[in-house]
């Protein structure tokens, strides 16, 4: 009973999203949040505990709009960016069903981990950010299992020492390769929220940035890799089986593409911005995958036994992220209602008396992310909260892709640092070393070095918007 309604709310919820944001109809959005909040209240027992605290905190916000020089506007746009938001994330939930099922996939994880060590770790790490890009946390899980099914003691020649510096560079590889998402990818939730967050920002300026940035930290993890370990394996330690095709990453490539060439499209020919077009053309995107990969080929059978799969497992799918829902919901709305009643000048006030502004104030405010997120705050809900406060970014001396940036930077770091976010938590149980280890001693060198480098960065992306 509980599942049926909770994806009928889901079904309910991005529809009249959609409704309310193309055609701006105030019924759309109150239906849309009146969905999501029946389907919150049904998930509450499984939402974790920074969701639920977050859901508090944002309804004790709401008792202080009567403060609003506008209260319905002030709610109105609360509600609207919360209920965008969840559309965006629950309909990624098509592109990993199909992703779930999908042959490609399992054969690119095949093809990644049985690479030659000094490509091992680029192809890797490239691999987990482009897979994540689509399955999310999916990817860690993924990647981290045929890490764990190939790396065997008798693959590594009988060596333990071998063994376990393999599990360690590979899982190493995989975590920092899916950091990368929120840099780099446009169907991540963080480019969302930059976007609808930051005024003047749009994605054709910022992903191109996010992508350099990604790049400068995948060769960085590179050097790193391959500094930290210079030794090649003996002989018998070397993978001696067949080759592999590279056929499956073309197809999983294409696929991306695909995703993201329809997405602009979508954008180019109607009113709606990249992430609402990312949603439109998910679930598109998402049969025709499970078309491609269908045994029945081009037949009305295959297209029946994909809408069959589309029918049980998006609910599933779509209900596993009911934390993130509740936790970015929540943020959102607690960021919307505190830049209303927080007059805007006091915020400049004190951002000028600690005499932080252009980008070192980018820094700090991706520091404060990293920072939260060792205490188990999400980057989700940190970065949504701090982008809402220091908006216009202009009036803090900063150009809005910088803020951006910083917060992304930060976002990415957080996900490297912090034992208890999710990744560290997934590589931890497919290894079975503590995530403090992790993230504390096996990463801290590329943490260390990546900060001072995305700092460099950010210094000279901000002198080169300002000249």
């Amino acid at each position: 009973m509980v599942k049926n309604i909770s994806a009928a709310c889901v079904a309910i919820t991005i529809v009249f999203t959609l409704y309310h944001r193309f055609f701006g109809e105030l019924a759309g959005l109150v239906v849309a949040t009146s969905s999501l909040a029946v389907f919150l209240f049904l998930q509450w027992p499984k939402i974790n505990n920074a969701g639920r605290i977050l859901m508090g905190v944002a309804g004790v916000s709401l008792l202080f709009l009567g403060l609003s020089s506008d209260p319905l506007a002030t709610l109105e746009s609360a509600l609207s960016r919360a209920i965008y938001f969840a559309t965006f994330l629950l309909a990624l939930a098509f592109l990993r069903v199909a992703a779930v099922h999908s042959h490609i996939v399992r054969q690119c994880g095949q093809l990644v981990v049985h690479q030659p060590p000094l490509r091992r770790y680029g192809i890797i790490s490239f691999a987990s950010y482009l897979f994540g890009t689509i399955i999310n946390f999916g990817v860690v899980h993924l990647l981290g299992e045929m890490v764990a099914r190939g790396n065997t003691l008798q693959s590594a020649g009988g060596l333990e020492h071998v063994q376990a510096i393999r599990r360690r560079r590979m899982n190493l590889a995989i975590m920092r390769g899916f950091s990368l998402v929120p840099l780099a990818s446009p169907f991540s939730i963080t480019m969302a929220v930059m976007l609808a967050t930051i005024p003047g920002l749009d994605w054709f300026s910022l992903l191109p940035l996010g992508l350099l940035t990604a790049g400068l930290l995948l060769l960085l993890g590179w050097f790193l890799d391959f500094t930290t370990n210079p030794r090649q394996a003996p002989p018998s330690a070397q993978y001696s089986g067949p080759q592999l095709s590279w056929l499956p990453a073309v197809k999983f490539l294409l696929i991306v593409i695909s995703f993201f060439s329809l997405a602009v499209l979508i954008e180019r020919s109607t009113s709606a911005n990249l992430p609402l077009s990312i949603v439109v053309a998910s679930p598109v995107i998402g049969l025709a995958w499970l078309l491609l990969e269908n045994p029945a080929g081009r037949s009305r059978k295959a297209l029946t036994s994909s809408l069959q799969i589309l029918r049980q497992q998006f609910p599933v799918e779509a209900t596993a992220t009911r934390s993130e829902i509740a936790i970015l919901g929540a943020a959102s709305i607690f960021g919307v209602i505190m830049a209303e009643l927080l007059p805007h000048d006091v915020i400049v006030d004190s951002v000028n008396f600690l005499q932080l502004s252009g980008w070192i104030l980018a820094l700090v405010a991706g520091s404060v992310i990293i920072l939260l997120a060792q205490f188990g705050i999400n980057p989700i809900a940190s970065a949504a909260i701090i982008a809402a406060a220091l908006t216009p970014a202009e009036s803090f001396g900063l150009q809005p892709q910088v803020l951006a940036l910083g917060l992304m930077a930060g976002w990415s770091l957080a996900m490297n640092s912090s034992p208890v976010m999710i990744t560290a938590l997934l590589i931890s149980s497919t290894t079975g070393t503590n995530p403090r280890e992790i993230t504390y001693r096996w990463n801290l060198l590329y943490n260390c070095v990546a900060f001072v480098v995305l700092a460099v960065w950010v210094f000279a992306l901000d002198y080169i918007l300002r000249t």
